[in-house]
């Protein structure tokens, strides 16, 4: 029986720890552990790897997941003020696709929480104002105020249980000085040092580009964002770059520029970065002692568990804060944004051709709004929820992806489905039952326990999959349900990225740092709340996924203004959806396409998470062709799976 696929090597080597000075990765090809990468998410563990395994991404409030006066309706123009501001490019190197087999897209781009993302909402950080420009900022409709009778209960206080402390004295790695000069222009004229590098045996360049940690106050602190280049599949070039972020929040992005099949989009060159926070890219630091917290049980039962669960996750809070300090106030999506533009200016491109999956489509879609004048061309696949309809959550796609793997278990007659079994509700309401008697008595696994909320990750991960996965998920349900918990405990693991020896990768500080400081929450209580009525909406992923209080206790306050993105003015936007998404489901790939007046949506009608890039031929088509040629398919384009 096969374990999933762990996410994509950390694109960390050894060489890039210190990510404020650019380094070489090793020969091209070679054999050292610097320039073995592996950036294709969804292989196979065995594959590849730098010994620092920071690999990430997925969406769930549960897992890994202040603001100040960003407005993402203030644009800059962040073009190149001359053309000698622009480095100069190396004799463009022709990289070898990667030579494993691209079965499973993105498995792993967002594996790392059944997550956050989900509720990215409407709620867009006004964050770290970036120095506006003499143009007319883009117009930013607020969320107009409900037109029915007050409540006559009073709103209750944002962030109650959010302790207010102040950032202690810490310098993370990758804080630098900022380069020469005044204001943002500093950041504008810096002269990017390439270095050759190589991931697996896919080359291209490496630099460590600085931005401003803080937009409004350009001439402060700086920081470091490490970016992979690929060379043009054709050698020339001619479209520019295009930039890819795999989702997450917390994933490195790099690896995914040396994942994609070049040879397809041959006049790109393919543009990787780890976003702030996140891998080699000035890094959220916390503790990685992880097993203690994960044992506790996230579905408490009563008041001790409460308390536990709660003071385990303020503990983890914490630490990010004693270890990252003020980076903390500047890991939001509005910064991303903001580098974002900055990246696309200091390569030179006029407008910025992007490719995002998962969380990455909140990246794209703010961006889209903040700077709807430099939008080219723009794939957002599995898109997060940018409404402010909350009718659907990510634990009801879970329980949706479960259900359909449970029609095909009944009617192929897998291992699990039993005689009495009908329909796949039947299996359905008997894992509901197994799992909640496993929150009573979990599996024993060597010294560590498969408790309910561990199995519920198990499950979270094979659904990230699409259907090939489904015989791989029986057999590894099939045995927890007898007693042996080794494969679906093993599947937990990759969900959270442990590594073999116990240890965690950094990501869950990303994930949550990025996530908190995205969104507002109402406390404790609201999160007791919210559990309780995901439970009763999705049976299955809502009440045995557990509870989240991550945000609920973080250290750092997030202050919001509600901005409904419509990026209007914006050049077409391509939304690749699927109906059988599990992580972001298929209704808000819909939702974005009727609030978003220039996207379009190409909807994949089959099962898991992030859909471009080898799973399916009809969309790896569409998107090509739009990405090359600029040419959209005719609304309500199905490619069947």
């Amino acid at each position: 029986m096969t374990v999933p696929p762990r996410p994509p090597d950390a694109w960390l080597p050894p060489a890039a720890e210190n990510p404020g000075q650019p380094q070489p990765l090793g020969p091209p090809g070679g054999n050292s552990s610097d320039a073995n990468w592996q950036g294709r998410p969804g292989t196979d563990s065995a594959q590849g790897g730098g010994e620092d395994r920071c690999q990430g991404g997925g969406e769930d409030n549960r897992h890994p997941g202040g603001e100040g006066n960003f407005h993402p309706g203030e644009s800059r123009d962040l073009s190149p003020a001359t053309e000698s501001s622009r480095p100069t490019p190396t004799a463009p190197r022709h990289a070898a696709p990667p030579s494993h087999t691209r079965l499973i897209v993105l498995l792993a781009i967002l594996v790392f929480a059944v997550a956050a993302v989900g509720a990215f909402t409407a709620q867009v950080l006004r964050h770290n104002a970036p120095a506006p420009t003499a143009e007319p900022a883009p117009s930013v409709t607020s969320t107009p105020p409900p037109t029915t009778e007050p409540s006559p209960t009073p709103t209750p206080e944002p962030m109650p249980d959010r302790p207010v402390e102040p950032f202690p004295d810490v310098t993370p790695a990758g804080f630098a000085d900022p380069p020469p000069g005044q204001g943002l222009q500093r950041y504008l004229d810096q002269v990017i040092e390439w270095v050759p590098c190589a991931a697996g045996s896919v080359e291209g360049d490496c630099a460590d580009i600085l931005v401003p940690l803080d937009y409004a106050d350009p001439d402060g602190q700086a920081i470091t964002l490490a970016v992979f280049k690929r060379p043009p599949a054709d050698g020339v070039g001619a479209m520019g770059p295009l930039f890819v972020n795999p989702g997450g929040p917390g994933t490195p992005g790099r690896g995914v520029a040396a994942w994609l099949d070049a040879a397809s989009l041959p006049g790109y060159s393919l543009v990787g970065w780890d976003p702030r926070g996140v891998g080699a890219s000035t890094p959220v630091v916390c503790d990685t002692d992880l097993d203690a917290l994960r044992a506790l049980d996230a579905s408490p039962d009563d008041a001790a568990e409460e308390e536990a669960f709660v003071d385990g996750w303020r503990a983890f809070d914490q630490s990010c804060l004693a270890q990252s300090g003020r980076l903390l106030q500047h890991v939001g999506t509005a910064d991303t944004v903001a580098d974002l533009d900055l990246l696309r200016a200091l390569l030179g491109a006029d407008r910025l051709n992007y490719l995002g999956y998962s969380y990455g489509t909140a990246i794209g879609a703010l961006y889209a709004q903040t700077y709807p004048d430099k939008v080219g061309r723009m794939v957002l696949d599995s898109p997060v929820n940018i409404t402010d309809n909350d009718s659907v959550s990510q634990a009801a796609g879970f329980d949706v992806a479960f259900g359909n793997f449970a029609d095909w278990c009944v009617e192929s007659g897998c291992r699990l489905a039993t005689p009495g079994m009908a329909t796949g509700a039947d299996l359905v309401t008997a894992t509901i039952a197994w799992l909640d008697a496993l929150d009573q008595v979990p599996v024993p696994v060597g010294d560590r326990f498969l408790t309910q909320s561990l199995a519920s990750d198990g499950l979270a991960l094979y659904l990230y999959q699409d259907a090939s996965a489904y015989p791989d998920l029986a057999d590894a349900l099939g045995e927890a349900e007898v007693g042996d918990g080794a494969a679906l405990l093993e599947a937990a693991d990759g969900l959270w990225e442990r590594n073999d020896d116990g240890s965690y990768s950094p990501a869950l500080g990303a994930f949550t740092a990025i996530r908190c400081v995205d969104g507002t929450d109402s406390g404790l209580a609201g999160a007791f709340a919210e559990w309780r009525k995901e439970a009763a909406e999705a049976p299955l992923f809502g009440g045995s996924a557990g509870l989240d209080v991550a945000c609920e206790v973080w250290p750092v306050r997030a202050s919001l203004d509600d901005v409904t993105i419509t990026a209007a003015g914006a050049a077409p936007i391509l939304v690749v959806g699927a109906t059988g998404d599990s992580a972001t489901p298929y209704e808000y790939a819909q939702w974005m396409e009727e609030q978003m007046p220039s996207a379009r949506l190409l909807t994949y009608d089959g099962p898991g998470h992030a859909t471009y890039g080898g799973r399916n031929d009809c969309v790896d088509t569409t998107v090509n062709t739009y990405l090359n040629e600029g040419t959209l398919p005719p609304k309500g384009t199905v490619c069947a799976a």
